[in-house]
């Protein structure tokens, strides 16, 4: 199989892809489908059918480039459109002012925290 551990091996990827085109589709098609495999039974149905949009907006590109920029516009209608993740996300921080803390039924803005890096650590 082409990924050993968990981590992501875009070299390999990317020299795949440029050495043996048709390889590199049947080991995408896999990894992804082993990708939906892992999600819950009742979200594959769902993750299949956005699967095929990709391939579908990917396969309509006349270059790699082309099809990255028909992706970026997918996700960004997705992002947009009328109850959106944007939508989504502006409902659940309005959810979560409006309703009272269980201690003393007062409304309490969410408290300030420490945000931390996901960065790997300098070394």
């Amino acid at each position: 199989m082409a990924i050993t551990h968990s981590r992501f091996d875009f070299d390999y990827w990317m020299n795949l892809s440029k050495s043996d085109p048709k390889l590199f589709e049947i080991q995408r098609r896999e990894a992804v489908e082993k990708e939906i495999l892992k999600a819950p039974e009742h979200r594959r149905e769902k993750l299949r059918r956005l699967q095929w949009r990709i391939d579908m907006e990917r396969s309509r590109a006349s270059n790699p480039l082309s099809g990255c920029i028909r992706l970026n516009k997918m996700m960004m209608d997705e992002l947009y459109k009328a109850g959106g993740l944007r939508d989504s996300l502006f409902l659940l921080r309005d959810s979560l002012l409006k309703f009272p803390c269980e201690n003393d039924g007062k409304n309490h803005a969410p408290k300030k925290g420490k945000i931390i890096s996901l960065l790997p650590a300098k070394k």
